[in-house]
C-alpha cells in the first residue's frame, strides 16, 4: 500500500530529525529514567535551564541503543532502575572506547542517597536528586557541560 509506505517513511524522517544533534550552538543531552512521569519532569528541568537537545531512554538497554547511533556530551541516569540501573549502565557506557570519555551524573530519589557509593558510582562525575532538580544539581550539570568543551568534537 503506497499510502502506508509514505506514512512510515515519513515518521522515520521525523524521528530521524528529533535526534539528529548537528547543532553546535547546544549540548546533547541524554536523560535514561526507567519512571516516565520523572523523565518528563526531568527533560523539563534540563531544557528550561541549558540550551540542549534532550533525549530520553526509558532503560538502559534503550539509552544503549540510542547511543550507538547519536552523540552526547552528557547521560544523566538513574541510579535504580529495573533489569540494568545506573552503575552497570555506566559499566557498559565505560567499557567503550567511543563512549568512555562522555561523563555520567546519576539521579537518584530522596530516599536513595545512601546507595550511592561503591566502585560503580566512583566512575560517576556525581548525583543529583530527582525528578525535580535542586540549585546544587542544575550548578553540577552546568559545571560538567562546561568541563567536557574539551573533548567534545
Amino acid at each position: 500500500d503506497p499510502e502506508n509506505f509514505i506514512a512510515r517513511v515519513k515518521k522515520i524522517l521525523l524521528t530521524t530529525r528529533a535526534i539528529d544533534f548537528t547543532s553546535r550552538l547546544v549540548f546533547r543531552i541524554l536523560i535514561v529514567d526507567s519512571n516516565p512521569y520523572d523523565i518528563d519532569i526531568e527533560r523539563e528541568m534540563v531544557e528550561k535551564n541549558f540550551p540542549c537537545d534532550v533525549f530520553t531512554a526509558q532503560s538502559g538497554l534503550e539509552g544503549l541503543f540510542l547511543l550507538e547511533e547519536n552523540s552526547v556530551d552528557l547521560i544523566i541516569v538513574s541510579f535504580k532502575m529495573p533489569f540494568m540501573d545506573g552503575p552497570k549502565f555506566l559499566s557498559f557506557i565505560r567499557r567503550d572506547e567511543n563512549l568512555c570519555k562522555i561523563p555520567v551524573i546519576f539521579m537518584v530519589a530522596a530516599n536513595e542517597r545512601n546507595l550511592v557509593g561503591g566502585t560503580g558510582s566512583a566512575l560517576a562525575r556525581g548525583y543529583i536528586r530527582k525528578p525535580d532538580f535542586d540549585k546544587a544539581g542544575l550548578m553540577l550539570i552546568k559545571n560538567v557541560l562546561n568541563e567536557g568543551k574539551y573533548w567534545r568534537k
